[in-house]
């Protein structure tokens, strides 16, 4: 009898001790959580290579317009710089002003454009200033040849002391033709020009040669110095 009192007493604390583990699951003391799954790993593509910029050459400076005679030989075309009065409104008597440079261009071929460049040796001067400028034309032929000028601001052409070519005054660019007989050899070519309020100039020579049908500049190879 003693004997199974023993044992149901044993029993009933088994019981207990279990009742009170689950108490305890229950209220998440001590609950066991297995482990997550690892995935498993994901095949990527490699990334391709960064691509590289290739940054564009840049292109040769061009000549300035303007350049000391002696520097370069090669520029036939001579011009003297007068700075100008601001407000000044038409093409002044140059042979009454003193020159502040002598300069040299290559080609009368100056399209409009914002002139900003300024001259060799001479600070801050783009605007109010004129150029007296002459030089040798050499023509091949006999014949009647068409001019052209085309200036912003104002310009006259000349050629052996006559003038042929008014275009005078503040304006923007503005191109005026004539037609003249010419002989063979040289001639003196003149053209004072000036140029007004900031930036935008222009001053373009051109001719048409007998038989020809369309305007080109000058060859350089018929341009000498005065």
């Amino acid at each position: 009898m003693r004997f199974l009192m023993t044992v149901s007493a044993s029993f009933l604390i088994i019981i207990q001790a279990m009742a009170c583990q689950k108490s305890s699951f229950q209220r998440g003391e001590a609950v066991y959580a297995p482990p997550p799954r690892l995935q498993d790993p994901v095949e990527t593509e490699p990334l391709p290579p960064p691509e590289t910029t290739t940054l564009p050459t840049p292109g040769p400076t061009p000549p300035p317009l303007f350049q000391d005679c002696e520097k370069d030989p090669e520029r036939q075309i001579v011009a003297e710089l007068f700075p100008l009065p601001q407000d000044t409104n038409a093409l002044p008597d140059f042979s009454q002003l003193k020159a502040t440079k002598k300069l040299c261009i290559k080609q009368l071929d100056i399209t409009n454009r914002d002139f900003k460049e300024g001259f060799p040796g001479v600070d801050d001067l783009i605007e109010w200033f004129g150029l007296d400028i002459r030089f040798k034309l050499n023509v091949p032929v006999q014949g009647e040849y068409e001019f052209s000028l085309n200036s912003d601001d104002g310009s006259r052409l000349y050629i052996d002391g006559k003038e042929i070519i008014e275009n005078d005054f503040q304006h923007s660019q503005i191109r005026k033709s004539k037609q003249i007989t010419l002989t063979p050899g040289l001639h003196e070519v003149r053209i004072p020009y000036f140029q007004g309020p900031r930036y935008s100039i222009a001053l373009e020579l051109q001719w048409k040669m007998p038989g020809e049908s369309a305007l080109t500049y000058i060859p350089s190879n018929l341009i000498l110095r005065p």
